[in-house]
Protein backbone atom coordinates (compact mmCIF):
# COMPACT_ATOMS: atom_id res chain seq x y z
CA UNK A 1 0.00 0.00 0.00
CA UNK A 2 1.47 3.31 -0.82
CA UNK A 3 0.15 6.48 1.27
CA UNK A 4 0.34 9.91 0.57
CA UNK A 5 -0.06 12.61 3.45
CA UNK A 6 -1.34 15.84 3.38
CA UNK A 7 -1.25 18.31 6.46
CA UNK A 8 -2.33 22.03 6.83
CA UNK A 9 -4.50 24.65 8.46
CA UNK A 10 -7.24 24.65 5.69
CA UNK A 11 -8.89 28.19 6.56
CA UNK A 12 -10.40 28.02 4.31
CA UNK A 13 -9.85 25.16 2.39
CA UNK A 14 -9.44 26.21 -1.85
CA UNK A 15 -9.07 25.36 -5.00
CA UNK A 16 -5.40 25.60 -4.86
CA UNK A 17 -5.60 22.21 -2.28
CA UNK A 18 -7.05 20.52 -5.46
CA UNK A 19 -4.58 21.40 -7.73
CA UNK A 20 -2.35 19.82 -5.13
CA UNK A 21 -3.68 16.75 -4.61
CA UNK A 22 -4.17 16.19 -8.70
CA UNK A 23 -0.74 16.96 -9.57
CA UNK A 24 0.80 14.39 -6.80
CA UNK A 25 -1.98 12.06 -8.71
CA UNK A 26 -0.53 12.34 -11.51
CA UNK A 27 3.46 11.42 -10.31
CA UNK A 28 2.91 8.58 -7.38
CA UNK A 29 1.11 5.94 -7.69
CA UNK A 30 -1.21 5.58 -4.31
CA UNK A 31 -3.52 4.26 -2.81
CA UNK A 32 -5.04 6.84 0.03
CA UNK A 33 -4.57 10.51 0.54
CA UNK A 34 -4.46 11.73 3.53
CA UNK A 35 -5.35 14.88 4.92
CA UNK A 36 -4.96 15.84 8.49
CA UNK A 37 -6.08 19.65 8.99
CA UNK A 38 -3.94 20.74 11.68
CA UNK A 39 -5.77 22.63 14.61
CA UNK A 40 -2.98 25.44 14.57
CA UNK A 41 0.63 25.35 13.59
CA UNK A 42 3.05 24.25 15.99
CA UNK A 43 4.83 27.76 15.11
CA UNK A 44 1.89 29.90 16.17
CA UNK A 45 0.79 27.41 19.72
CA UNK A 46 -0.63 29.70 22.51
CA UNK A 47 -2.21 31.98 19.88
CA UNK A 48 -5.41 32.65 18.99
CA UNK A 49 -6.98 30.49 16.67
CA UNK A 50 -8.14 31.59 13.31
CA UNK A 51 -11.60 29.65 12.99
CA UNK A 52 -13.31 26.90 14.51
CA UNK A 53 -11.44 23.71 13.86
CA UNK A 54 -14.77 21.54 13.45
CA UNK A 55 -15.50 24.10 10.15
CA UNK A 56 -12.13 23.78 9.44
CA UNK A 57 -12.36 20.31 9.23
CA UNK A 58 -16.21 20.06 7.72
CA UNK A 59 -15.30 22.31 4.75
CA UNK A 60 -12.45 20.24 4.23
CA UNK A 61 -14.15 17.04 4.12
CA UNK A 62 -16.30 19.08 1.36
CA UNK A 63 -13.16 20.27 -0.43
CA UNK A 64 -12.34 16.12 -1.02
CA UNK A 65 -15.51 14.81 -0.70
CA UNK A 66 -15.72 13.77 -4.49
CA UNK A 67 -12.27 11.55 -4.44
CA UNK A 68 -12.74 8.42 -3.59
CA UNK A 69 -8.94 7.97 -2.91
CA UNK A 70 -9.12 11.03 -0.31
CA UNK A 71 -9.62 10.41 3.71
CA UNK A 72 -9.86 13.47 5.78
CA UNK A 73 -8.31 12.67 8.96
CA UNK A 74 -9.45 14.42 12.27
CA UNK A 75 -6.26 13.35 14.35
CA UNK A 76 -4.59 16.43 14.99
CA UNK A 77 -7.62 18.85 15.84
CA UNK A 78 -8.79 15.38 18.40
CA UNK A 79 -5.60 15.55 19.64
CA UNK A 80 -4.84 19.27 20.56
CA UNK A 81 -6.53 20.81 23.75
CA UNK A 82 -8.51 24.15 23.31
CA UNK A 83 -9.09 26.67 26.07
CA UNK A 84 -11.02 29.67 25.75
CA UNK A 85 -10.74 29.17 21.61
CA UNK A 86 -6.72 29.26 22.56
CA UNK A 87 -3.96 26.44 21.76
CA UNK A 88 -3.50 25.50 25.72
CA UNK A 89 -1.25 22.13 25.00
CA UNK A 90 -0.64 19.31 23.53
CA UNK A 91 0.21 20.78 20.04
CA UNK A 92 0.74 18.04 17.39
CA UNK A 93 3.76 17.74 15.57
CA UNK A 94 3.35 16.27 11.77
CA UNK A 95 5.79 13.66 13.23
CA UNK A 96 3.50 12.04 15.79
CA UNK A 97 0.86 12.41 13.04
CA UNK A 98 3.45 10.31 10.67
CA UNK A 99 3.78 7.61 13.72
CA UNK A 100 -0.08 7.57 14.39
CA UNK A 101 -0.29 6.58 10.61
CA UNK A 102 2.58 4.23 10.52
CA UNK A 103 1.03 2.73 13.33
CA UNK A 104 -2.11 2.30 11.93
CA UNK A 105 -0.72 1.31 7.97
CA UNK A 106 2.47 -0.50 9.37
CA UNK A 107 3.05 -2.07 5.87
CA UNK A 108 2.38 1.15 3.58
CA UNK A 109 5.10 2.84 2.23
CA UNK A 110 4.72 6.71 3.28
CA UNK A 111 5.17 10.38 1.10
CA UNK A 112 4.93 13.57 3.22
CA UNK A 113 3.58 16.49 0.74
CA UNK A 114 4.20 19.74 1.63
CA UNK A 115 4.18 23.01 -0.69
CA UNK A 116 7.77 24.73 -1.57
CA UNK A 117 7.30 27.54 0.80
CA UNK A 118 7.57 24.89 3.65
CA UNK A 119 10.13 22.91 2.41
CA UNK A 120 12.14 26.32 2.27
CA UNK A 121 11.64 26.16 6.46
CA UNK A 122 11.52 22.32 6.65
CA UNK A 123 14.69 22.23 9.48
CA UNK A 124 12.63 24.06 12.16
CA UNK A 125 10.35 21.37 11.86
CA UNK A 126 10.09 19.41 15.37
CA UNK A 127 11.96 15.89 14.58
CA UNK A 128 12.70 17.01 10.99
CA UNK A 129 15.15 14.00 10.00
CA UNK A 130 12.85 11.54 11.53
CA UNK A 131 10.13 12.78 8.82
CA UNK A 132 12.70 12.37 6.25
CA UNK A 133 13.91 8.72 6.97
CA UNK A 134 10.19 7.62 7.79
CA UNK A 135 8.46 9.15 4.63
CA UNK A 136 9.25 10.66 1.21
CA UNK A 137 8.82 14.44 1.23
CA UNK A 138 7.05 15.16 -1.91
CA UNK A 139 7.83 19.11 -2.48
CA UNK A 140 5.36 20.58 -4.57
CA UNK A 141 5.63 23.89 -6.11
CA UNK A 142 3.82 26.10 -7.97
CA UNK A 143 6.98 28.24 -9.11
CA UNK A 144 8.21 26.70 -12.23
CA UNK A 145 11.10 28.37 -12.10
CA UNK A 146 12.27 26.14 -9.48
CA UNK A 147 13.73 23.33 -11.21
CA UNK A 148 15.70 21.27 -9.17
CA UNK A 149 15.93 21.41 -5.22
CA UNK A 150 19.38 21.69 -3.76
CA UNK A 151 18.79 21.18 0.57
CA UNK A 152 22.18 21.76 1.55
CA UNK A 153 21.96 25.70 -0.60
CA UNK A 154 18.57 25.62 0.70
CA UNK A 155 18.63 25.21 3.86
CA UNK A 156 22.04 27.28 4.55
CA UNK A 157 20.64 29.23 7.14
CA UNK A 158 20.44 25.87 9.36
CA UNK A 159 23.75 24.88 8.94
CA UNK A 160 22.39 21.31 7.59
CA UNK A 161 25.75 18.85 6.72
CA UNK A 162 25.49 16.62 3.89
CA UNK A 163 23.49 13.22 4.22
CA UNK A 164 22.95 11.93 1.19
CA UNK A 165 20.01 9.40 2.50
CA UNK A 166 18.32 12.25 4.27
CA UNK A 167 18.96 14.49 0.64
CA UNK A 168 18.05 11.85 -1.69
CA UNK A 169 14.83 11.42 -0.52
CA UNK A 170 12.92 14.16 -1.47
CA UNK A 171 10.97 15.11 -4.66
CA UNK A 172 10.14 18.16 -6.27
CA UNK A 173 6.88 18.04 -8.08
CA UNK A 174 5.40 20.65 -10.19
CA UNK A 175 1.83 21.97 -10.06
CA UNK A 176 -0.11 24.27 -12.63
CA UNK A 177 0.59 27.79 -10.92
CA UNK A 178 -2.87 29.18 -8.95
CA UNK A 179 -2.52 32.69 -7.46
CA UNK A 180 -4.40 31.64 -4.45
CA UNK A 181 -3.58 30.63 -0.91
CA UNK A 182 -5.32 30.48 2.50
CA UNK A 183 -3.41 32.88 3.67
CA UNK A 184 -4.31 35.42 0.50
CA UNK A 185 -7.98 34.52 1.06
CA UNK A 186 -7.96 35.62 4.36
CA UNK A 187 -6.40 38.89 3.73
CA UNK A 188 -8.51 39.53 0.59
CA UNK A 189 -11.30 36.94 0.04
CA UNK A 190 -12.09 36.27 -3.38
CA UNK A 191 -14.91 33.34 -4.37
CA UNK A 192 -13.83 32.14 -7.46
CA UNK A 193 -11.16 30.37 -5.51
CA UNK A 194 -13.77 28.43 -3.73
CA UNK A 195 -15.61 25.42 -3.83
CA UNK A 196 -19.17 25.81 -4.25
CA UNK A 197 -19.89 23.28 -1.55
CA UNK A 198 -17.32 25.05 0.65
CA UNK A 199 -18.31 28.48 -0.21
CA UNK A 200 -22.37 27.14 0.88
CA UNK A 201 -20.92 25.91 4.24
CA UNK A 202 -18.84 29.74 4.69
CA UNK A 203 -22.12 31.60 3.91
CA UNK A 204 -24.13 30.04 6.91
CA UNK A 205 -21.16 30.42 9.76
CA UNK A 206 -20.66 32.84 12.15
CA UNK A 207 -17.24 32.77 12.33
CA UNK A 208 -16.79 33.35 8.40
CA UNK A 209 -19.00 36.38 8.53
CA UNK A 210 -15.62 38.68 7.34
CA UNK A 211 -15.76 36.43 3.53
CA UNK A 212 -19.78 36.76 3.52
CA UNK A 213 -19.01 40.61 4.43
CA UNK A 214 -16.40 40.43 1.16
CA UNK A 215 -18.52 38.55 -1.36
CA UNK A 216 -21.89 40.80 -0.48
CA UNK A 217 -19.94 44.19 -0.45
CA UNK A 218 -21.37 44.72 3.08
CA UNK A 219 -20.33 48.45 4.92
CA UNK A 220 -18.30 48.64 7.81
CA UNK A 221 -21.19 49.90 9.73
CA UNK A 222 -23.42 47.30 8.79
CA UNK A 223 -20.77 44.80 9.47
CA UNK A 224 -20.10 46.00 12.79
CA UNK A 225 -24.23 45.97 14.15
CA UNK A 226 -24.46 42.18 12.25
CA UNK A 227 -21.42 41.09 14.72
CA UNK A 228 -23.18 42.85 17.95
CA UNK A 229 -26.95 41.20 16.86
CA UNK A 230 -24.76 37.48 15.89
CA UNK A 231 -22.96 38.20 19.81
CA UNK A 232 -26.29 39.48 21.93
CA UNK A 233 -28.76 36.53 20.11
CA UNK A 234 -26.12 33.69 21.42
CA UNK A 235 -26.02 35.60 24.98
CA UNK A 236 -29.89 35.44 24.93
CA UNK A 237 -29.80 32.15 23.98
CA UNK A 238 -30.08 30.26 26.95
CA UNK A 239 -27.65 27.04 27.21
CA UNK A 240 -30.61 24.50 27.49
CA UNK A 241 -31.33 25.15 23.54
CA UNK A 242 -30.05 22.55 21.11
CA UNK A 243 -27.40 23.33 18.85
CA UNK A 244 -29.73 23.00 15.91
CA UNK A 245 -31.67 26.17 17.26
CA UNK A 246 -28.62 27.72 17.68
CA UNK A 247 -26.96 27.20 14.41
CA UNK A 248 -30.94 28.61 13.21
CA UNK A 249 -30.55 31.57 14.76
CA UNK A 250 -27.09 32.70 13.74
CA UNK A 251 -28.31 31.91 10.30
CA UNK A 252 -31.09 34.58 11.05
CA UNK A 253 -28.72 37.22 12.55
CA UNK A 254 -25.84 36.40 9.93
CA UNK A 255 -28.24 37.73 7.15
CA UNK A 256 -30.66 39.83 8.74
CA UNK A 257 -29.59 42.66 7.40
CA UNK A 258 -27.86 41.66 4.14
CA UNK A 259 -30.09 44.05 2.17
CA UNK A 260 -30.21 47.04 4.09
CA UNK A 261 -28.15 49.07 2.65
CA UNK A 262 -29.83 48.25 -0.83
CA UNK A 263 -31.55 51.38 -2.49
CA UNK A 264 -35.20 52.22 -1.87
CA UNK A 265 -35.87 51.18 -5.86
CA UNK A 266 -33.56 48.14 -5.84
CA UNK A 267 -35.53 46.71 -2.48
CA UNK A 268 -38.83 47.39 -4.93
CA UNK A 269 -37.88 45.72 -7.87
CA UNK A 270 -36.67 42.60 -5.99
CA UNK A 271 -39.19 41.72 -3.74
CA UNK A 272 -41.79 42.53 -6.47
CA UNK A 273 -45.69 42.66 -5.31
CA UNK A 274 -46.22 42.27 -1.40
CA UNK A 275 -48.40 42.96 1.43
CA UNK A 276 -48.55 47.03 2.29
CA UNK A 277 -50.83 46.48 5.85
CA UNK A 278 -48.09 43.82 7.14
CA UNK A 279 -44.86 45.85 5.26
CA UNK A 280 -46.65 49.47 5.64
CA UNK A 281 -42.96 51.41 4.24
CA UNK A 282 -40.07 50.80 2.41
CA UNK A 283 -38.02 50.32 5.73
CA UNK A 284 -39.46 47.35 6.81
CA UNK A 285 -38.71 45.55 3.36
CA UNK A 286 -35.24 44.85 3.71
CA UNK A 287 -36.28 41.67 5.68
CA UNK A 288 -38.61 40.09 3.18
CA UNK A 289 -35.73 41.16 0.50
CA UNK A 290 -33.14 39.28 2.35
CA UNK A 291 -35.09 36.16 3.30
CA UNK A 292 -36.04 36.09 -0.86
CA UNK A 293 -32.35 36.51 -1.52
CA UNK A 294 -31.46 33.64 0.56
CA UNK A 295 -33.59 31.12 -0.84
CA UNK A 296 -32.24 32.32 -4.68
CA UNK A 297 -29.26 31.73 -4.20
CA UNK A 298 -29.78 27.98 -1.99
CA UNK A 299 -27.35 29.52 1.25
CA UNK A 300 -30.37 28.93 2.84
CA UNK A 301 -33.37 27.29 2.67
CA UNK A 302 -34.53 26.71 6.39
CA UNK A 303 -38.27 28.13 6.66
CA UNK A 304 -37.72 28.75 10.28
CA UNK A 305 -35.05 31.00 10.01
CA UNK A 306 -36.38 32.97 6.03
CA UNK A 307 -39.30 33.94 8.47
CA UNK A 308 -37.44 35.27 11.45
CA UNK A 309 -35.41 37.05 8.95
CA UNK A 310 -38.54 38.61 7.13
CA UNK A 311 -40.59 39.42 10.11
CA UNK A 312 -37.76 41.07 12.22
CA UNK A 313 -38.17 44.38 11.21
CA UNK A 314 -42.41 44.14 11.77
CA UNK A 315 -42.73 40.79 13.82
CA UNK A 316 -46.21 40.14 14.92
CA UNK A 317 -47.51 40.27 18.33
CA UNK A 318 -47.34 36.80 19.25
CA UNK A 319 -44.06 35.47 17.16
CA UNK A 320 -42.41 32.32 16.73
CA UNK A 321 -39.67 31.63 18.88
CA UNK A 322 -36.87 32.61 16.55
CA UNK A 323 -38.33 35.46 15.38
CA UNK A 324 -38.54 37.18 18.59
CA UNK A 325 -34.76 36.01 19.54
CA UNK A 326 -34.04 37.83 16.79
CA UNK A 327 -36.24 40.56 16.75
CA UNK A 328 -34.85 41.26 20.93
CA UNK A 329 -30.99 40.61 19.79
CA UNK A 330 -31.05 43.21 16.82
CA UNK A 331 -32.69 45.87 19.55
CA UNK A 332 -30.92 45.28 22.14
CA UNK A 333 -27.29 44.80 20.70
CA UNK A 334 -24.98 46.81 23.05
CA UNK A 335 -24.76 50.34 20.76
CA UNK A 336 -28.44 50.75 21.27
CA UNK A 337 -29.11 53.96 22.89
CA UNK A 338 -31.98 55.42 24.40
CA UNK A 339 -33.66 56.61 21.77
CA UNK A 340 -34.01 52.65 20.62
CA UNK A 341 -35.54 51.44 23.54
CA UNK A 342 -38.39 52.27 26.43
CA UNK A 343 -35.90 51.43 29.45
CA UNK A 344 -32.15 51.39 30.17
CA UNK A 345 -30.74 47.95 27.65
CA UNK A 346 -28.74 46.59 30.26
CA UNK A 347 -31.94 46.69 32.53
CA UNK A 348 -34.39 45.02 29.21
CA UNK A 349 -31.41 42.58 28.66
CA UNK A 350 -31.50 41.00 31.93
CA UNK A 351 -35.22 40.99 32.03
CA UNK A 352 -35.57 39.27 28.79
CA UNK A 353 -32.71 36.48 30.26
CA UNK A 354 -35.90 35.86 32.53
CA UNK A 355 -39.09 36.46 30.00
CA UNK A 356 -38.88 36.90 26.53
CA UNK A 357 -42.10 37.82 26.14
CA UNK A 358 -42.81 40.54 28.36
CA UNK A 359 -39.47 42.19 27.02
CA UNK A 360 -40.68 41.41 23.60
CA UNK A 361 -43.92 43.02 23.97
CA UNK A 362 -42.40 46.29 26.11
CA UNK A 363 -39.91 46.71 22.75
CA UNK A 364 -42.59 46.17 20.32
CA UNK A 365 -45.21 48.63 21.54
CA UNK A 366 -42.56 51.31 21.85
CA UNK A 367 -41.30 50.65 18.38
CA UNK A 368 -44.82 50.63 16.60
CA UNK A 369 -44.85 54.33 15.81
CA UNK A 370 -42.32 53.37 13.52
CA UNK A 371 -43.82 50.75 12.01
CA UNK A 372 -46.75 53.10 11.00
CA UNK A 373 -49.60 50.66 12.51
Amino acid sequence: MVIVIFGGSFDPPHNGHLALYKCVKQHIKFNKFIVVPTCCSPFKKNTQINSFPESRLTMTKLLFDKYQDIIVDDFEIKKTKIVNEKINSSVVFSIQTINYLINKYPKAKMYFAIGYDQYLDFPRWKSWRQILTKTQLLVVSRYNKIKQLNPLKDWKLFDVKNDDKIINNIKLLHMPLINCSSTKLRDYFDPKYIPKSVLMFMQQSAPYMPYIREVNKISNKRYDHTQRVIKMANYLLKRNYSSVVRQQLNLAAIYHDICKEWSDNDIKSFVGKYDKKKFPSIHCLHGLAASKWLKQHNYVNDPAVLNAITNHVVPPEKPDFLTMILYLADKLEEKRTKKDLPENRKKLVNEALINYQRVFDKILLFNKRLFRH
